[in-house]
């Protein structure tokens, strides 16, 4: 009886060390750019045959990869848009590859780290051979262990939230 308790006792304490061990294993996490990548290898053909479609797509079907204040701006860009016919009153180019002729696919390059917020260049692929020019540098951030978008920076120095935050306070004066 007392050999069975201690078979009984060293099998409960390894299978213990076992879970602890595996509740401690790091999980593979993807590096900046490889979660980059993922969403350009989705949006870019997406966006390449219907870029509205892929822009309303991708803050719906891919919420959880875009910080909160990026996706609500988004959003409500999208709602101020649909409500008005014959006019440009949102975003009249693509945010996600600046363009309003996008390219079918687009290759993440150099990445860099500012104070936890990566900056990742995005080129269009031309032929089988990505641009030298960047067209668009997506800034992303853990949270919570998931990558999410922060905000997109345009080759002219403006980004993403600063057009959203002008295009809205227009929408938002009154009309002279």
């Amino acid at each position: 009886m007392k050999s069975y308790r201690t078979y009984a006792y060293i099998t409960i304490v390894a299978l213990a060390v076992c879970v602890v061990g595996i509740n401690n294993q790091a999980v593979a996490q993807p590096t900046a750019v490889q979660f980059t990548q993922a969403f350009y290898d989705w949006y870019g053909p997406a966006a390449f045959k219907n870029a509205d479609q892929a822009y309303a797509a991708a803050i719906s079907d891919h919420a959880s990869e875009f910080d909160p204040r990026l996706l609500e701006a988004l959003r409500e860009d999208l709602a101020a848009q649909s409500k008005v016919s014959g006019e440009i009153v949102g975003l009249d180019f693509d945010p996600f590859l600046f363009s309003q002729d996008p390219a079918e696919f687009y290759q993440a390059g150099k990445s860099s780290n500012h104070g936890g917020v990566y900056s990742v260049e995005l080129h269009e692929v031309v032929g089988a051979k990505p641009s030298t020019a960047t067209d668009v540098t997506a800034q992303i951030e853990i949270e919570n262990g998931s990558w999410r978008f922060v905000n997109f920076v345009y080759p002219d120095g403006n980004d993403l939230l600063k057009v959203l935050e002008i295009l809205k306070s227009d929408r938002e004066s009154p009309a002279k």
